[in-house]
């Protein structure tokens, strides 16, 4: 069997991935590579055609992105759910969102303090699961971090390292996905993804 053309992006990718942002676009929101098609409905951030791998995106510390609720875009309990992203930020940051889906109450962040990462989930009843850590990253280098929902509990990773987990009540999430920062406003990130 062929490989897709790389201009079939959508065919590229298998039915795992709900969300894939390239951030190459040279106008307009940005695009779901996937074959679903989760395509951003607002963006302030500034999409430069050149960063760390292909395309980025520069948040200013008021700027979003915001991804609209969709029938593959959600956390399941029993699927799971990883939400990842490479960041470079030149400073501090204090409680920033780099992904937040969230659904009312109820919201899967993956964040920086200071220079430190955290991941947190919240149900939307009871106090939320979150996991701090030590600052991990350096300012002014890429880090890629994520975090994980799932089989009872959330996983932080930065750099291919777990660096925590915390049993959670894990909730059925399909809300909006906001890249650097909340849907509500303010958590914003100062840097690149």
């Amino acid at each position: 069997k062929a490989a897709p053309s790389a201009a079939a992006a959508p065919g590229t990718y298998d039915a795992n991935p709900a969300l894939v942002m390239h951030f190459g676009e040279t106008e307009g929101n940005p695009k779901d590579s996937t074959a679903y098609g989760s395509n951003a409905s607002a963006a302030t951030a500034v999409l430069a055609p050149a960063s760390l791998i292909g395309g980025g995106a520069a948040f200013s510390g008021t700027a979003t992105v915001s991804v609209p609720s969709s029938a593959s875009l959600r956390l399941i309990p029993a699927k799971g759910l990883t939400l990842s992203a490479w960041v470079r930020v030149e400073a501090e940051q204090t409680d920033a969102y780099v992904l937040a889906l969230e659904d009312g109450a109820k919201s899967l962040v993956l964040g920086i303090n200071g220079l430190a990462p955290f991941a947190r989930l919240s149900d939307g009843a009871s106090a939320p699961a979150e996991i701090r850590t030590a600052p991990t990253m350096v300012a002014g280098q890429w880090h890629h971090v994520a975090v994980s929902a799932g089989n009872g509990r959330i996983v932080l990773t930065v750099d291919g390292v777990e660096l925590g987990s915390s049993p959670a009540t894990v909730p059925e999430i399909a809300g909006t996905l906001t890249i650097g920062g909340s849907a509500a406003g303010g958590h914003s990130l100062a840097g690149g993804v």
